[in-house]
């Protein structure tokens, strides 16, 4: 209905696109707020320990470097249910995981690290028992061993 106050129309105008987008803001926001349901079960951060002293989840030097492979060993964790390990460089970009190993060794393609300083960690998942770190340990690459 134009013409009651010329050039109040565009105002009108302006504050109804306001208004709506304002409505659109705060709903897209409670949509967000209610539906924050947790896609799964948050995995908690392992706590961290020293086992030297009982001589579990040390590393068992030197590692086994061949030219083609490297493998990692580790003393076994009492009733540990499987083990993780993850292979860093020094600034703590990962190179290499492995998930639920069985094992205490862990043999990884040479070609799949870089010739450099590296940091390498076990995780054991206890039977019964929250998840524990291992201390960070070292391989240096670029001397052509650990």
């Amino acid at each position: 209905m134009p013409g009651v106050f010329p050039g109040t129309a565009h105002l009108r105008d302006s504050r109804l696109l306001l208004g709506l987008g304002l409505v659109l803001c705060v709903g897209g926001a409670l949509a967000l707020i209610l539906d924050r349901r947790p896609s799964s079960i948050p995995a908690a951060r392992p706590t961290s320990y020293a086992f030297a002293e009982q001589g579990w989840l040390q590393p068992m030097p030197p590692p086994s470097i061949t030219r083609t492979d490297v493998t990692l060993h580790w003393t076994p964790y009492p009733a540990a249910r499987w083990y993780d390990v993850t292979v860093l460089t020094e600034d703590l970009s990962v190179v290499h995981r492995a998930f639920m190993r069985q094992t205490t060794e862990l043999t990884i393609p040479r070609s799949a690290l870089p010739m450099s300083k590296l940091v390498w960690q076990v995780t054991v998942q206890p039977k019964d028992g929250e998840r524990l770190d291992s201390s960070a340990f070292v391989l240096d690459l670029a001397d052509g061993g650990g």
